[in-house]
């Protein structure tokens, strides 16, 4: 069964809600996500169609219980959290609403798609799920570069959760979950804490 991976070590230093990435899209996140979104697929355009990049989207509920790794976030990561930031107003109003979406039977998800692109490459996929503060491009034609505007879609999640499926130009299926989630402790007397971006991948 495949779960949430949450990087954890000693002396790390805690992540709250405030990323700087994501707050400068919250003003407006409807303009800004679908600037970011079309703008990455552009710059992915697969030339070699000779066809012009097209991007759908489009909402449509799911059964909150098939959130993978539901279980073990509501039930055993979220109270480490909400303890841990128990005096800090802004991050426990985040996590109160987090709790308040995922106890509703269905949560509404936004899909994006694009066609008619590259897909994800090894190169792009590397800086979209690993990389921070950069970005890799195929042109030197390719707006932006340093990597932030891949944080407007976690502006629109109030779960701060991502998934990503791509089938690429060099025929490699990538799969993967992001949520932008909070530090906690995972064993406090031995001052073990948590860190940032918990991963769930379901394939390659």
């Amino acid at each position: 069964m495949m779960n949430w991976n949450f990087p954890s070590g000693k002396r790390l230093s805690p992540t709250g809600i405030n990323n700087g990435d994501i707050e400068m899209f919250l003003d407006n996140i409807g303009d800004s996500l679908t600037r970011e979104v079309i703008q990455n697929s552009l710059d992915a355009s697969n030339d070699e169609l000779n066809k012009p990049v097209r991007v759908e989207f489009s909402i449509f509920k799911l059964k909150t219980q098939n959130i993978p790794g539901l279980h073990k976030i509501k039930n055993e990561i979220l109270p480490k959290a909400k303890e841990y930031w128990q005096d800090i107003p802004d991050t426990l109003k985040f996590l109160n609403q987090f709790e308040d979406v995922i106890n509703h039977d269905q949560v509404s998800v936004l899909r994006v798609s694009d066609f008619n692109t590259k897909g994800l490459t090894d190169r792009n996929y590397k800086s979209l799920v690993n990389g921070n503060g950069f970005s890799v491009k195929e042109s030197v034609d390719s707006a932006g570069s340093k990597g932030i505007g891949k944080a407007a879609p976690f502006a629109a999640s109030d779960l701060r959760m991502v998934f990503y499926n791509s089938y690429s130009t060099e025929e490699m299926t990538r799969s993967i979950g992001i949520m932008n989630f909070v530090s906690y402790w995972e064993n406090k007397e031995k001052e073990i804490l948590t860190q940032f971006a918990p991963i769930l991948v379901f394939g390659t």
